[in-house]
């Protein structure tokens, strides 16, 4: 009986055109699929594995030779280079138009402390942590970009001579060649020993 269905059903298929034919039966075998011969296009996890270790690898070594934190450290040296000569204008200016030094002789300011009796910001120059209107010769005072106990600038004069203070914190050659008595501070003025170590 079977056989005999099968046979009709080849019959007709084989006199009927194919885009006529229509499967009305259920066939008794499994279906098995094969594989497409289609290329794929996506990425195996392996592949995506290997691009993000590359791409690690390669985070890793652009941190390790940039160094942020070192990068920082080099920039507020530069800032503080650039403040200590901002410094050394305004007090030269200063003394070129008043044949004096701003603030009390032998009096040691820091970028960090106000002086007594100053309510004014740090880093105003009507009177900030340099007790003297300097307002004509910068609009404002620099200041450390730490500005704490260990990093802050420092000044002095004795009437004749000054000297400006800067702790740095990477330029090490600049602090122990600028001909000053403290290896540890880059000094700048008309007298580096005004300041003792």
């Amino acid at each position: 009986m079977l056989l005999a269905a099968i046979a009709r059903l080849f019959v007709m298929v084989s006199k009927t055109p194919f885009n006529k034919i229509e499967f009305t039966y259920t066939s008794w075998k499994p279906l098995v699929f094969t594989r497409s011969s289609r290329k794929s296009t996506g990425f195996t996890y392996l592949e995506l594995v290997l691009v993000m270790a590359v791409m690690a690898t390669v985070m890793i070594t652009a941190v390790a030779v940039y160094n942020p934190v070192e990068g920082r450290a080099k920039a507020r040296d530069n800032k503080r280079i650039n403040d200590a000569f901002v410094l050394e204008r305004i007090v030269t200016e200063f003394h070129l138009d008043t044949g004096s030094y701003p603030d009390i002789p032998d009096t040691l300011r820091t970028s960090n402390t106000l002086p007594v009796g100053t309510s004014i910001s740090l880093d105003s120059s009507a009177a900030g942590w340099i007790n003297q209107d300097l307002r004509n010769y910068s609009t404002f005072l620099p200041l450390d970009p730490l500005n704490d106990a260990t990093n802050h600038y420092s000044y002095i004069h004795n009437g004749t001579t000054y000297e400006i203070n800067v702790r740095m914190e990477r330029a090490l050659s600049e602090m122990a060649n600028d001909g000053g008595n403290d290896v540890n501070m880059y000094e700048i003025g008309t007298d580096l020993n005004l300041i003792s170590p």
